[in-house]
């Protein structure tokens, strides 16, 4: 080979080393879930923890409505949890089909508030996202089948005398109204015996827009008060939740609306 060549040979030599150097620098700096440069191990997995500690396995059982809390664990290529996360290390989950649960992340950036707002038809999957800062999609684990279980149909606001105030409710203002509520299940069949493990909750927006009173233990039967004046509008939602659970389902909102009481009737003469 003559000197020529050999010059050229180690010039295109030097040019390929100094080509991978700056190659695997890159790709370092772009895995920003190297133990080398991210200081924890690779992630390689997730589960999904809820409040209580209990780590669930898919298919993920979740109980209906919420807010239900759920923490995102990453887990190492032996799937043991990874410790040493920061908060720069975020996750996402994203639940199919969608327009079916609200989450939004709370406390620390891999806890997530998860609300299923269709009890008849919830999400059926969900997909767990790693990222950093704003991003939770750098990296993507399922999609994991989700179980959604004690589903409700729909509720309802009644009179004493069985008289339907939902979907747009109108208390005389000032004056305590005695309601019963009634819950169907997904095939629209009323149920019976819902009180025995469930309890009722009404919510306002505004939330003084009026007052309510259980008269029995479980909520099914209230006595409720518009504290709004007449011509005033809002809104009522009912919330149903086993007994002791922080959880619910709600059913609403429904349109309330404040009224004059009606005039008495004239006296026969």
């Amino acid at each position: 080979m003559t000197r020529g060549r050999i010059g050229l040979v180690r010039r295109l030599a030097r040019f390929a080393g100094v080509a991978g150097c700056l190659s695997l620098v890159a790709s370092c700096e772009l895995d920003t879930t190297s133990s080398r440069f991210g200081g924890h191990a690779e992630v390689a997995g997730a589960a999904l923890v809820l409040e209580s500690g209990e780590r669930l396995t898919p298919p993920f059982v979740l109980p209906a409505g919420g807010p239900h809390l759920v923490r995102v664990e990453f887990l190492d290529a032996v799937n043991r949890p990874i410790e040493n996360l920061d908060q720069s290390d975020r996750s996402g989950l994203f639940f199919q089909p969608s327009g079916r649960t609200l989450t939004e992340t709370v406390r620390e950036p891999r806890a997530h508030e998860v609300i299923f707002t269709d009890g008849c038809n919830p999400p059926t999957r969900v997909t767990i996202g790693y990222g950093h800062d704003q991003r939770v999609d750098e990296r993507r684990f399922g999609p994991f089948p989700v179980e959604v279980e004690g589903g409700l149909g729909s509720a309802r606001l009644l009179t004493a005398d069985s008289t339907e105030l939902t979907p747009s409710v109108r208390f005389v203002s000032g004056q305590p109204t005695e309601v019963l509520v009634e819950i169907f299940g997904c095939d629209g069949e009323l149920i019976t015996g819902l009180d025995e493990e469930h309890e009722a909750i009404l919510f306002w927006l505004p939330t003084n827009f009026a007052t309510w009173e259980r008269v029995d233990e479980a909520g099914f039967h209230n006595i409720v008060t518009a504290n709004a004046a007449p011509g005033r509008s809002g809104h009522m939602s009912i919330g149903i939740r086993k007994v002791g659970a922080t959880w619910h389902q709600t059913f609403g909102p429904f349109r309330v609306t404040a009224v004059e009481a009606p005039a008495p009737e004239p006296e026969e003469g």
